[in-house]
């Protein structure tokens, strides 16, 4: 299914091994340098960032619960919150209306930056069950 949403996890040309093979996303090189992919028999893993070549391997073995989930998420919060305080800085090119005053983006920034010490990883784990769709998040909390 991820091949046929994006044309480099299908350039990849992934095998069930459970081994990592280097993707290559033009779109997240301002984020990270590294991103890995990873395929088993039971499910696709991507890692982004530091140490993505054996996370991503890891994440294949990671214990999952009994009934298999249709998305699972994880990510690292504070990295987030930091990628969204950058993101606040850019200027505003929008031809509508006024670009919002530098005071504004810095104390945006400032939020984010503060939120994403509060946090360490954020998961979600979405379900299609008898009873609809289920949507499990963890936050857990930095020390």
């Amino acid at each position: 299914m991820a091949a046929m949403m994006n044309p480099q996890v299908a350039a990849l040309n992934l095998l069930p091994d459970g081994k990592a093979r280097k993707l290559e996303l033009p779109e997240l090189a301002e984020l990270a340098q590294e991103v890995f992919a990873a395929l088993s028999e039971s499910g696709l893993s991507v890692a982004i960032g530091e140490g993505a070549e054996q996370g991503v391997e890891a994440m294949l073995q990671a214990q999952v619960s009994p009934a298999k989930p249709l998305m699972s998420v994880s990510m690292d919060a504070k990295r987030y919150y930091e990628f969204v305080g950058q993101a606040v800085m850019q200027a505003d090119e929008s031809e509508e209306g006024e670009p919002m005053p530098i005071e504004v983006r810095e104390a945006m920034r400032d939020v984010m930056l503060s939120s994403g010490s509060i946090y360490d990883r954020v998961s979600t784990h979405v379900y299609l069950t008898s009873r609809g769709i289920e949507v499990a998040t963890r936050v857990t909390l930095a020390d």
